[in-house]
């Protein structure tokens, strides 16, 4: 019964003295702006707050932006018979992942979470180009009626490399319109933002 009260006692003088000292919690955060584009960084709990709420807002803006961008999309001859690719389109996500009292220890594992990303970006390419190793190598078979069955998947693997090509460039035009759409509603906000709060 004696060490309850110790404890308890001891734990008031703790909780006493950080809030004397201001202490605040730093937090290891994963944000996600893009699809690829995966960052763990160190804030407060209050820098977490405003990083949420601003987040809000901005994927408000991010819908009046997609809807623009659709349209605008559509207009555009070049772009007949090709929807419009909303893979492009990423919400910032925040993600508090955990919490310190140490603002080194915090840094140390956001450190361990960006090398753990970076392994798993480097590991997918690396299997990747495992992946089609087959095909390059099948061009040094000395067996004439297997190197006719390797040119033919050589043919689909260049074929399907194409189509990743103008994937991809598909979806850099759509990115740079959605972009250029994006600064204009982000604009007519903040605009109309400032006008309500000035009147």
């Amino acid at each position: 019964m004696q060490g309850t009260g110790y404890i308890t006692i001891c734990l008031f003088l703790a909780l006493t003295s950080v809030v004397a000292h201001g202490y605040e919690e730093h937090v290891v955060v994963k944000r996600r702006r893009r699809l690829d584009n995966t960052t763990y960084e160190v804030m407060t709990r209050s820098d977490l707050r405003k990083l949420e709420y601003n987040n809000r807002r901005e994927k408000i803006i991010q819908v009046k932006a997609l809807a623009k961008a659709e349209k605008a999309w559509k207009e555009d001859p070049s772009n007949k018979g090709k929807s419009f690719p909303r893979s492009v389109v990423t919400s910032p996500d925040v993600r508090a992942m955990k919490g310190y009292r140490d603002l080194a220890d915090a840094t140390e594992e956001a450190n361990r979470y960006t090398q753990q990303e970076k392994k798993r970006l480097a590991k997918q390419k690396k299997d990747l180009k495992e992946k089609y190793a087959v095909y390059q190598t099948a061009r040094n078979s000395r067996d004439r009626g297997r190197r006719q069955e390797k040119r033919y998947d050589m043919e689909r693997y260049n074929a399907a490399l194409k189509r990743d090509e103008e994937r991809e460039a598909l979806l850099q035009k759509a990115a740079d319109l959605y972009e250029s759409v994006l600064e204009e509603v982000r604009a007519e906000y903040t605009t109309r933002r400032s006008k309500v709060r000035s009147e």
